[in-house]
């Protein structure tokens, strides 16, 4: 179910409550309380786990909790609904490795009850498993005005994140604005000295590294090309560093206002500040905002994830919670970007589809099965799954990912690989890889 970036999701949980009792996973414990006091509002009873979890078990209208609260024990289910399906926090990393819209999923079959996937960008993962029972609901088209702003056409590109349509924002003192560079210390790319583009691998569309001198390879899918560009045939690259160090006096002196830099051990926020910067963390300290600037989003866009598409929509649907009568502002050097061009027009329908298509030639999930291994054992596992016709392995000796078929292909090779005296951690359907 497609909904707009401010739906709490409560709507669908009073619809689904009239069949009995329900449980809503959420991303967070925050948004199961809040959601279970609208829920209250309505007269539903609720319990809120964990700390609820005797009125859970022994019956109410709405069990509602963050990832874990999957698991919870309700007397007579009606429904399982999953909210932002799409939210990494649903994906358990300590082993055994789980992601609870899978859970609530199979739980729901066993059980013979509805499961509801609620999300303003769905998964490919969703969408594959709900075929043709997508649905979308009044306010799904309901986003904050988007603009795009192309950093090719600035002078300055290489050097600063600090463009000319963004300086005419920040110096409307009237409003309050929140810069996002979800970039942690130093990060560098590739990039045309003559056309600008950003070089790109042509097969899965990841930012490529130059590791050698001649040479392109690319970490997502492992490919390797000349160091050409393929925009232009150019063979003259730049590298393209994303400082933060100075970023604050940049925006200060652009501003002409001052500027807090928000870190996730910042304490408190300051009342006399109306321009913020920092990394994600700051898109969950503020509570409100006339403008949201995402200031490099290639760094997500293009990182070397076969998620990253999905995942930098999580972060604009972040900004996007935070400004919804206001405005979303993206700097990129990719302005056709698949992503951007759906977030545009409001319609996700065209870059599910293409995403989906990649993942399908590259037997990637939902199309095929997928693990990470790590640890001190890496070597000795990766050696014997060699050997193995079900998967296929790729890494070297600190992390390997492991792809088969399907999931039960998977499980069989990874149920071979003999206990050694060195630890080893299998990541199922790993959400960072």
């Amino acid at each position: 179910m497609r909904c707009g970036p401010s739906s709490t999701g409560v709507d669908v949980v009073r619809a689904a409550a009239a069949l009995g009792p329900v449980l809503v996973v959420v991303p967070t414990i925050v948004r199961a309380r809040r959601l279970a006091a609208e829920c209250r509002r309505y007269s539903h009873t609720t319990a809120v786990l964990p700390d609820d979890w005797v009125a859970a078990a022994s019956g109410v209208d709405v069990v509602v909790g963050a990832r874990s609260a999957v698991w919870a024990s309700v007397p007579s289910l009606a429904a399982i609904i999953v909210v932002d399906e799409h939210d990494d926090t649903l994906q358990e990393e300590r082993s055994p490795t789980w992601h609870a819209r899978e859970v609530a999923i199979e739980r729901a079959r066993r059980a013979g009850v509805p499961c509801l996937l609620v999300s303003a960008v769905p998964t490919v993962s969703a969408t594959h498993w709900a075929q043709d029972r997508v649905v979308a609901v009044s306010d799904a088209s309901r986003w904050p005005i988007v603009r795009v702003i192309d950093r090719n056409a600035d002078e300055r590109w290489a050097s600063s994140l600090v463009t000319g349509p963004l300086i005419q924002l920040l110096r409307d003192h009237s409003k309050r604005v929140v810069c996002v560079l979800n970039v942690k210390g130093r990060a560098r790319a590739m990039a045309c000295d003559s056309c600008r583009a950003v070089a790109r691998c042509e097969f899965c569309g990841a930012a490529v590294a130059q590791t050698h001198e001649h040479e392109f390879d690319c970490p997502r899918c492992e490919a390797r090309r000349p160091a050409v560009c393929l925009s232009c045939g150019s063979q003259k690259m730049r590298a393209i560093r994303i400082g933060i160090t100075r970023l604050r006096d940049e925006l200060e002196a652009a501003a002409g206002r001052s500027v807090q830099e928000v870190k996730p051990t910042t304490e408190a926020i300051d009342a006399r500040t109306n321009v913020f910067v920092g990394t994600e963390a700051v898109l969950h300290r503020i509570d409100r905002a006339d403008a949201v600037v995402f200031l490099d989003l290639d760094s997500e866009l293009l990182a070397p994830r076969f998620r990253a598409s999905e995942q930098a929509l999580d972060l604009l649907l972040h900004g996007a919670r935070l400004v919804p009568d206001g405005e979303l502002v993206v700097q990129t050097t990719v302005p056709n970007h698949e992503v951007l061009v759906a977030l545009a027009a409001r319609d996700f329908s065209a870059h599910q589809a293409a995403e989906a298509a990649r993942r399908r030639r590259l037997s990637l999930p939902p199309f095929g099965a997928l693990a990470e291994i790590s640890g001190a054992g890496t070597n000795d596992a990766v050696a014997h799954l060699r050997g193995s016709l079900l998967v296929q392995v790729a890494g070297n000796d600190e992390r390997a990912l492991v792809r088969a078929a399907t999931w039960d292909a998977l499980s069989e090779a990874l149920l071979t690989v003999p206990k050694g005296k060195q630890r080893v951690r299998v990541a199922v359907d790993p959400a960072r890889a």
